[in-house]
């Protein structure tokens, strides 16, 4: 789905996600959302975001049309995809887009995904 003169359209939105695929050495991959995260994102007014480095501590990254902020995920780490997204939308807005990786990303395994929308998963 897309954002499309404020309204979603289905069919014409992708949000690509790229990065190294971990099982093929690194080698360069992506795979295409198809959901609301994407329409989301671009109604908030984003194109795109680039994550580089490491935080010393767990942190997630909140959007929206004000600002775009580190923060603290202390109280995340450990929990399921499901409760985590549960969380933050408890901390935040009802109708807030979460993407995660819950514990197996966490625990940096080589066949973890991202999890949206509670069930839509993606990996590289």
């Amino acid at each position: 789905m897309r954002l499309v003169g404020g309204e979603l359209d289905e069919g014409l939105g992708r949000l690509p996600v790229p990065g190294g695929a971990p099982l093929r050495d690194g080698t360069a991959a992506r795979t295409p959302w198809h959901n609301g995260f994407g329409p989301a994102l671009r109604g908030a007014g984003y194109d795109a975001i680039l994550v580089r480095g490491v935080a010393p501590k767990p942190v997630y990254l909140y959007v929206d049309a004000e600002r775009a902020e580190l923060r603290d995920a202390s109280a995340l780490w450990g929990l399921d995809t499901v409760a985590t997204e549960e969380a933050i939308a408890q901390a935040t807005a009802a109708d807030v887009r979460v993407a995660c990786i819950g514990p197996s990303g966490e625990k940096q395994s080589l066949i973890s995904c991202i999890i949206n929308e509670f069930l839509i998963y993606y990996a590289l």
